[in-house]
């Protein structure tokens, strides 16, 4: 690599909102590389012996094996475990703040400054061994892109990923298993709690990632992109500075091609698939989810829905259209 810039183009946004869809389309395009939550590489993906986007454990992948030993070393089996236990305790959604302090400098903490150094390193080594121009690390978490655009060398956007509120409550209640051998099932929440995260995930990219970013912030829709996939990828592509022609979208039927293997470490079972996925709006909520339950999480997310199209009644959302998302805070907090 040298001593080039590294692109890390990071998703954020609430759980159970379509980004392992995302990232995996993203993903195909030339010079980008998906790696799905790379927060989850040390706890519980290497640990627990998950599956790989590439459908082999991750910690048996070929993909993986060159990028720890390239970041961490030959003993990267022993150092790998103490990043994950840092993330556990120093990381997260709710600590967003703290993070936000630290990458300003009013109050740095060693375990941020130990934590970017080592996800430097991955970042790099991934670069390396896939020879990807472009990253595409859908963690999530405001903390972790906060981090991120902290390490020297890292050129950071973010594409907030957001969803119907009650589309992803209603999928917060589904029981769903990752793939592998333990087949384990990924934790599950009320429509209040749901509702809770929802709010806090947007808030945080607001207050914390869009002002610093400016254009490398873009908002889009879940339900967006799944009704025009070739349409939304396209622009994405054209604003990282992709080629438009490599999304591999069709358009009617909407399908993504996967025409190579994909090395996602965490995320919906989704990700394990290849050859052509089809891509479908998940509106079941619609229909499914009692109008008492809607009735909450509208008045519990209320703050938000109008600024991303939503109306408090389903049918009143508006049309699909690419958001992006301005700061409204005051002057000396943007910087």
């Amino acid at each position: 690599m040298g001593d080039r810039e590294l692109d890390i183009l990071y998703i954020s946004g609430a759980p159970r909102s379509g980004s392992t869809i995302l990232g995996m389309i993203l993903g195909q395009l030339e010079g980008c590389c998906d790696v799905g939550e790379l927060w989850a590489l040390w706890r519980p993906a290497f640990k627990n012996h998950d599956l790989c986007g590439c459908g082999v454990a991750v910690d048996r992948c070929p993909f993986w094996s060159a990028v720890l030993l390239e970041a961490l070393g030959p003993e990267f089996a022993e150092r790998g475990p103490r990043l994950g236990e840092l993330h556990r305790q120093t990381m997260g959604t709710m600590r967003a703040p703290l993070v936000w302090a630290h990458a300003r400098g009013w109050r740095r903490r060693p375990e941020y400054a130990e934590y970017a150094e080592g996800l430097a390193a991955h970042y790099r080594a991934i670069a390396q061994v896939s020879g990807a121009r472009t990253i595409v690390d859908s963690s999530k978490m405001a903390s972790d892109a906060l981090i991120a655009g902290a390490i020297p060398g890292v050129r950071l956007s973010v594409l907030h990923l957001v969803r119907d509120p009650r589309g992803m409550a209603w999928s917060w209640q589904k029981q769903v298993r990752q793939p592998g051998p333990q087949g384990r099932q990924l934790e599950r929440h009320g429509v209040l709690g749901s509702a809770a995260r929802w709010d806090a995930y947007n808030a945080f990219a607001l207050l914390f990632l869009a002002p610093r970013l400016g254009e490398r912030f873009r908002t889009v829709r879940y339900e967006d992109l799944v009704r025009d996939p070739a349409g939304v990828a396209a622009e994405l592509a054209r604003w990282i500075g992709a080629d438009p022609a490599t999304v591999p979208v069709t358009a009617d039927p909407p399908v993504l091609a996967l025409t190579r293997p994909t090395h996602s470490v965490w995320g919906n079972p989704t990700r394990i698939n290849t050859g052509q996925v089809p891509l479908r709006l998940d509106d079941e909520w619609n229909q499914r989810m009692s109008p008492a339950a809607q009735r909450a999480v509208a008045l519990a997310t209320l703050p938000f829905l109008a600024r991303y199209g939503y109306g408090v009644r389903p049918h009143r959302a508006q049309p699909p259209q690419m958001l992006t998302i301005e700061s409204s805070l005051p002057k000396g907090l943007d910087q």
